[in-house]
């Protein structure tokens, strides 16, 4: 017996890996704040990765600090080692709202998404160490901004084990505030909004002066985010509070300049709904701020999933504490924007699942369908945008535009083209054009790439017709290496090849985050640069190449960044009147030369 245990132990492998010697709980200490004790998961193919869970980057964010910028002088501080293995709450939020941004996780994962709490003091982030010495400089680090529209969303869903062990980076996943109380825009300086954002402005801080407690490179790090987590990361190249925190940015299906980027909230019809129903004794600014400090948590979070709330240009702050001090297209167009390196796209059929109507789309278009959708999209786009009473938008010109663009000619009774056109009509103006234009700018000042994410698994994640290519979030698995998550394993048909696609695509994005570049010589893809001369787009298949332009619709692009804007102010009437006067002139005529003049303009573009 004793010999044939002495031949095992000559064996190579032997013992395994679980019953080698047990480790120490992995253990950093924080300057300013103290020691944190984490713990070690060993992941597939002897492969560990360290978890620290629950770091503060900034006090609680409750009683008067509700509603205000987050506090970080002083840090959170603590004696002794702080146990950092369980997940801190997420921040205050619906949780059917949570549940229906959360599909995959709702339907595969559950068990993750039930184990989630709300609490007000949420500000926490999670860091993700790979196994083994960090090189010379420190490990290049990525933080993670969550999805979720703004209103939803939890960093602890996204676990970095995998990215960080396989990629060897540090990978940080960061809490910030959600809906009412990450973005309540009073104005007048009271509640200029964007805390969420500030939040995140926190956790940038706190990576750069304490991520080399873990062996990380505060000067090597890549910020990335989808969805509202895009849109992010997209704001922060253009902030004035975001300069010198990062190198890189990589925004998916999100950016600067997507519609939704700035909320256009109808303040007055906010503050009475919330002065009501939080017995409030005005709806005044100065009496509701108070007032809304002391409500109850729930109650409001609850209350608050009626609106929409999201980041806002907040240039009535005072300058020095303004996130978004203009409009994100005149940052990028007077230049105002961070010289970093740049990474940005989509998925090829992005709003797909969103669509009320996605049942009735199975069979497709009608003409008359194709029209109705066109007339609610500009109808609710003018009703936002249009807050001067003396100006009339003539919606008609607007729609009749943008379907002579996307109907197909000659016209066709197939009523599957045209949804297929109405679906590359929504993708590129919600995702393509804003990605593309910003991508355009940042170009000017850094290595930049654009991709278009076409990968379908076979097995879906959730049910969808055949016809839906890519929708949202459904690259996500990917970047993440869902693949090799062991809680998926059972719940998921993973074939080989969707493997293979997330262990290429881990790899570009680590390598742009190490590097600038997403290719190596180990990766046989060629992704070549975007710039204004050559704005090639990589479509992310099972093939990997750069488009040919027939695949990608730069006209399309071009359609929602410039010609659409002017077709919206000749379609524009406003009524010009004289002080000394009771008369007034209408801006007719201009118009209707401008509507001409955009029409000549369009014919010679088509």
């Amino acid at each position: 017996m004793r010999a044939v245990l002495l031949l095992l132990l000559l064996l190579p492998g032997w013992p395994p890996a679980r019953a080698a010697r047990s480790r120490e709980a992995p253990r950093a200490v924080v300057a300013g704040q103290g020691a944190l004790l984490g713990r070690e998961l060993l992941l597939a193919r002897g492969q560990r990765v360290a978890q620290f869970l629950a770091v503060p980057f900034a006090q609680p964010p409750t009683g008067a600090l509700r509603f205000a910028p987050p506090r970080t002088r002083p840090l959170p501080a603590w004696d002794g080692d702080r146990d950092a293995t369980a997940f801190a709450p997420a921040c205050p939020q619906s949780r059917e709202e949570l549940e229906r941004q959360e599909l995959v996780f709702k339907l595969h994962l559950a068990e993750m998404l039930d184990e989630i709490t709300f609490d007000e003091d949420c500000l926490y982030l999670n860091v993700y160490v790979p196994d083994g010495t960090s090189p010379p400089g420190g490990w290049p680090v990525m933080v993670w901004f969550h999805p979720g529209n703004f209103n939803a969303g939890a960093p602890q869903l996204w676990d970095g084990s995998v990215l960080a062990a396989k990629q060897k980076v540090i990978i940080v996943t960061a809490a910030y505030r959600l809906n009412i109380f990450g973005f309540l825009a009073l104005g007048n300086g009271l509640s200029p909004g964007n805390y969420g954002l500030h939040d995140q402005v926190a956790a940038l801080d706190w990576v750069k002066g304490k991520i080399s407690a873990f062996g990380g490179s505060a000067s090597d790090v890549c910020i990335f985010g989808h969805g509202a987590g895009g849109i992010s990361v997209g704001l922060h190249t253009i902030s004035p509070l975001s300069s010198g925190k990062f190198a890189r940015a990589i925004a998916m299906s999100g950016n600067a300049l997507v519609p939704t980027a700035v909320t256009r909230s109808k303040t007055q019809e906010v503050l009475e709904s919330l002065a009501e129903r939080f017995a409030c004794r005005s709806a005044s600014h100065s009496d509701l701020l108070p007032c809304l400090r002391n409500a109850p948590t729930s109650p409001l979070a609850a209350h608050a999933s009626l609106f929409q709330w999201g980041p806002v240009v907040d240039a009535d702050a005072n300058a020095s504490t303004a996130f978004l001090p203009k409009e994100p297209k005149e940052l990028l167009e007077d230049g105002q924007f961070k010289q970093v390196d740049f990474m940005t796209g989509y998925t090829n059929m992005e709003d797909a699942l969103l669509h009320s109507d996605i049942e009735e789309m199975d069979k497709g278009l009608t003409q008359e369908r194709f029209y109705s959708f066109l007339s609610d999209m500009v109808q609710q786009e003018s009703s936002e945008s249009n807050n001067n009473e003396t100006c009339v938008i003539n919606d008609q010109y607007i729609i009749e535009s943008v379907s002579f663009f996307y109907r197909p000619y000659p016209q066709t009774s197939d009523t599957t083209l045209l949804r297929d056109r109405y679906m590359d009509l929504m993708t590129e103006r919600n995702y393509g054009a804003g990605a593309y234009l910003q991508a355009l700018k940042l170009s000017k000042v850094g290595s930049t790439y654009f991709y278009r994410f076409d990968y379908k698994p076979k097995h879906s994640l959730v049910p969808i017709k055949e016809w839906v290519k890519v929708p949202h979030r459904f690259d996500l698995p990917f970047v993440w290496g869902m693949p090799y998550w062991p809680n998926l394993a059972s719940s998921i048909v993973w074939y080989g090849g969707d493997r293979k696609i997330s262990d290429v695509v881990m790899n570009l994005w680590t390598n742009f985050a190490k590097n600038s570049n997403p290719i190596q010589n180990t990766l046989n893809i060629k992704w070549e640069a975007f710039t204004e001369e050559k704005p090639g787009v990589m479509i992310l298949d099972r093939f990997f190449n750069m488009s040919d332009g027939t695949n990608i619709d730069y006209k399309g692009f071009e359609f929602w960044n410039n010609y659409y804007p002017v077709v919206v102010q000749a379609a524009t009437q406003c009524c010009i009147f004289n002080n000394t006067a009771t008369k007034f002139h209408e801006n007719i005529i201009p118009n209707k030369i401008k509507l001409l003049l955009v029409g000549i303009s369009y014919l010679v573009m088509r």
